[in-house]
């Protein structure tokens, strides 16, 4: 290393320098964050077939643990992408809060926040 940066605390040194770039074309890059995703869903029934809208978050990451960060990664975008993964998103969050508010009452429906979360989480979890 000492050839490009020198003995000036690693700052290079004048001149032209040229790396081969072992990889030829970068096709996929996926995030280690967290990703919110938005579920907004209008004209919900509940029990007592009051129509509602609810705004749903749901927070996410691809990858289950440091171990097998790269196996999840490689099986989300062959089996997913990103755009697939999206529309599957929104398709299950519609139909996992369609499905838990037609069993309670609109009164309830501010009360059941974190269990519609976990019961979606769940759901979530199982499919994808």
């Amino acid at each position: 290393m000492e050839q490009f940066f020198g003995k000036h605390n690693g700052i290079m040194d004048p001149g032209c320098r040229i790396f081969y770039c072992s990889y030829k074309k970068i096709c996929v890059m996926v995030s280690k964050n967290t990703i919110r995703y938005k579920c907004p869903v209008t004209n919900v029934p509940t029990k007592d077939n009051v129509r509602i809208a609810l705004d749903i978050g749901v927070n996410f990451h691809i990858g289950r643990s440091k171990e097998t960060e790269e196996e999840d990664v490689k099986k989300f975008f062959y089996n997913f992408g990103p755009n697939r993964l999206e529309e599957l998103l929104q398709e299950e969050c519609d139909e996992g809060i369609r499905n838990f508010i037609k069993k309670i009452r609109v009164n309830r429906v501010r009360d059941v926040k974190t269990e519609l979360t976990s019961e979606l989480l769940h759901s979530l979890v199982l499919k994808f």
